[in-house]
This record gives structure tokens, sequence and C-alpha cells, in this order.
């Protein structure tokens, strides 16, 4: 698997900035049992989440417990948007594992053994600059900032100890999903593949012919 990175050199500082969800991605499908939920995501710093990182960039691993694997096509039909992906190299998404948990309603991606990407869903009402700038004042980890317009926070590896993460993650909100990737290369590589990524958008036939 060969993605190739775009430029992080542009990348604004560290800002906090507003939710901008447009109105075509602010009604993404959410199951109804989830509305009045906070997002629940993985916290690069907590002691128990060395193992499963690891473990979800080994291609040899299941990406998702309760998930199995499926089409790109297939994932955004359940889901009813597109799913945020890499871009910048013929093979990247050719290569890439898609993973969708009936269980959850959550969709994972995973690119060989360099990088994976979860999609979690914010809750209706969360501004994901505020709740990034708090998480990252709560676990005194990482920097809140922007990647091309979106809220970003961006976590170095072992910024919590050694280990913790065991990568680089970086999270970017795009219309009403929390993309985080995950990835074994450097800060600056990941930012310019976050760069690359395109904002979901609802589809306009979800259970219509590919």
């Amino acid at each position: 698997m060969n993605i190739r990175a775009g430029s992080a050199t542009g990348r604004v500082g560290i800002v906090v900035a507003a939710l901008a969800v447009g109105a075509t991605t602010a009604l993404l499908l959410l199951p109804s049992s989830q509305k009045d939920e906070q997002v629940v995501r993985r916290v690069p710093g907590a002691a128990d989440e060395e193992a499963p990182i690891v473990r979800a960039l080994d291609p040899t691993q299941p990406l998702m417990p309760t998930g199995e694997k499926v089409s790109l096509t297939e994932a955004e039909k359940l889901l009813g948007f597109s799913i945020p992906m890499p871009s910048g190299s013929d093979e990247s998404n050719q290569d890439a594992e898609v993973w969708f948990s009936a269980t959850t309603g959550e969709v994972a991606t995973r690119f060989g053994s360099d990088l994976f990407i979860e999609y979690p869903i914010w809750a209706p009402g969360q501004d994901p600059a505020r709740e990034y700038s708090e998480q990252a004042a709560s676990w005194n980890q990482g920097e809140v900032s922007e990647i091309s317009g979106h809220p970003a926070w961006l976590i170095p590896a072992n910024s919590g100890g050694e280990g913790l993460p065991p990568v680089p993650v970086v999270h970017i909100s795009m219309g009403n999903l929390d993309v985080t990737l995950y990835g074994d290369m450097s800060m600056d590589s990941l930012i310019g593949i976050a760069q690359t990524l395109e904002p979901p958008h609802v589809l306009a036939d979800p259970g219509g012919s590919a």
C-alpha cells in the first residue's frame, strides 16, 4: 500500500474553530438509540489503549471485534452517506479493508499495517472544536488545530507516556463525523493524508444500485 500524503506545510496553527456542519451533512443517519448520546472515542492516553491500536494495525487481526469486511459501496449504502477516504494514490483505496459492525452501526477502514481510520458520529449539538479542546486539556495531550478548515486534534505518539499512544493520532471533524486516523508514520505524513479526505455527503439513493 502506498498512500502519497499531501504537504502539511499549509496547515493552520493552534485554533479553536466553530462547528460548521453543512446542510447536506447535518442530517446524516443516526440510530434513534444514539440521538442523545455523546460520541464515544478512543482516548489515546488511556493505559489500556496500546494493545488495541497495535492490533488494529495488524492486517492479520480483525479490525472490529463485532464487525465484518464489506465493500466500500456496501458500507456507504448501509450508512446512507459517503465515507471519507484518503486520496493521492491510484491503489490506496483499492487496497483498503472496509469493516462494518451491524451491532454498533460503526465503520472503520484499514490500509495495510500503516493506517486505520475510525468514523464515530457526533451527537446532535456537540461542538467538535470545544470537545477537542476540553479533551486535549483534560488529558494534557496534543494540540487543537485546523486541517483544511476543519477542527482537528493532533496527538503525537508517546505523548501520554511510552506507547501511549503507540502511533500519532489525528482527529478531524468532517460533517458530523469525528474522523480519527491512526498511522504508523510521522505526524506530518498523517496530517498530509487527513488533508486529502473529502467531507461526507448524504447519498441520494442509499438503497439503489451502485
